[in-house]
């Protein structure tokens, strides 16, 4: 009897420590998350495609106050794939957009892609 009351402790103890142990793990979300959430949803909205693929380049600071966040997305749309460089520029205090720049990989190196401002 007094194994089975034992074994029955250790058993709850066990399954409650693991219990804890899970729900105390928290990931935290890069600070780019937003912006690759934004490029994902302009980039849907402006070819009609799905994306297949995503990663975050970079950002840097292209003059004082105004930040960048570039992203690459692979492209499907029938059997067409091809990549889309996005890169959104913002205000670093207010993070409201200013401007958003498509440009397709591939096209000739004169073509500076697509841009629109957000006033």
């Amino acid at each position: 009897m007094k194994i089975g009351i034992r074994a029955l402790v250790l058993f709850v103890l066990f399954s409650y420590g693991l219990g804890v142990s899970g729900a105390n793990v928290v990931i935290a979300e890069p600070d780019y998350a937003k912006w690759g959430r934004i490029a994902m949803q302009e980039t849907a909205k402006r070819y009609r495609a799905d994306i297949v693929d995503y990663k975050h380049l970079g950002r840097k600071t292209d003059r004082p106050g105004i930040v960048s966040e570039s992203f690459k997305l692979i492209l499907n749309s029938g059997t067409r794939q091809f990549g889309i460089k996005v890169q959104i520029w913002f205000e670093q205090e207010s993070e409201r957009i200013t401007q958003i720049q498509f440009t397709e990989e591939g096209k000739p190196s004169g073509s500076a892609g697509s841009r629109y401002r957000i006033i």
